[in-house]
């Protein structure tokens, strides 16, 4: 029940055996809540010389971290001592060492960084999860952005759309992630309904999106005919991604789920929506299920980064 002088002992053999050791330990002291230093020594008593301890050490060093809140003497990440009993084992050298410790400074993703990747060409990952083990795994894997979509009434609830997902649902969902996910970006949807009204009312739901449920930004269905809520949000103090192509929460109107942009008028509307919602201020744009043509010329028409889901996007 008290870390504070615990050491984990594990037989690099048993990971061998049983890989689910490697996935399993890193995510259990996550759950945990373990802040505090620990030793972790792997314990080699026989012949096989396996590296999966290292690489298992790297996403344990990954969650085990101190908060900051414990004040001026309790630095933000923690020591993690490396043992081992063979003192010759190259898989414990100064270099592997380095590299676990170097995980445990990650700094967490802003706007900002997600338009230098766009400037520098890195590609950006995003993914989506919808509860705090999900989150806890996206934050290991090292993704940029985390999205809570109110995808979440499909998928987690059984919804047959996502139009009944209520605010209320998105804030609670979204509280859970961000307890398991510490640096991707996390951006959460703005259920239906909230952005149908006038612009200050979806400034209202986006800040309760923010102060209650502690997401960074906000997702906005939507090109030009959103370009002012989107810039009344960002005038507020909340960054949007703003989300053109196929929008789930138009279904009603596009009589289901159903590819866009595969002719010349709605490729010059996808277009034009992109460009709306970049000049409203948004950060970046999401574009669904739109053809590779219409989708690479929009992502080298904006400035802002574009991510794709079923667009043909590299």
């Amino acid at each position: 029940k008290k870390w504070e002088h615990c050491t984990i002992s594990v037989c690099s053999d048993e990971l061998v055996a049983d890989h689910r050791h490697v996935l399993a330990l890193p995510i259990a002291l996550r759950m945990q809540r373990v802040t505090t230093p620990l030793n972790i020594k792997f314990i080699s008593s026989s012949v096989h010389r396996s590296h999966q301890p290292v690489t298992m050490m790297r996403s344990v060093a990954a969650v085990i971290r101190r908060p900051a809140a414990l004040g001026r003497n309790h630095p933000a990440t923690s020591a993690v001592k490396l043992f081992s009993n063979e003192s010759s084992s190259s898989s414990y050298n100064a270099e592997s060492t380095a590299r676990t410790l170097k995980l445990l400074e990650r700094r967490k993703i802003s706007t900002l960084d997600i338009g230098i990747f766009k400037r520098k060409k890195k590609p950006i990952t995003m993914v989506t999860a919808y509860d705090y083990p999900s989150a806890v795994h996206v934050d290991l894997a090292g993704f940029d952005i985390l999205l809570v979509g109110d995808s979440m009434g499909m998928v987690e609830l059984g919804m047959e759309t996502t139009l009944s997902v209520t605010l209320d649902e998105m804030i609670h969902h979204t509280k859970a992630v961000k307890r398991g996910a510490t640096r991707p970006l996390v951006i959460t949807d703005m259920p239906f309904g909230t952005c149908e009204g006038t612009p200050y009312e979806a400034l209202k739901s986006a800040q309760l999106l923010v102060k209650e449920g502690g997401a960074d930004c906000v997702k906005i269905e939507g090109g030009k005919e959103r370009a002012e809520t989107i810039k009344t949000i960002v005038d507020g103090g909340i960054a949007v991604m703003a989300h053109i192509g196929l929008r789930p929460q138009h279904i009603s109107v596009l009589g289901g789920f159903r590819a866009q942009g595969r002719t010349a008028a709605q490729a010059r509307s996808i277009i034009e929506d992109a460009l709306a919602v970049q000049k409203a201020g948004a950060f970046a744009v999401l574009i669904e299920c739109v053809p590779s043509p219409v989708a690479q010329h929009v992502t080298e028409l904006l400035k802002i980064p574009t991510i794709g889901i079923g667009a043909g996007l590299p």
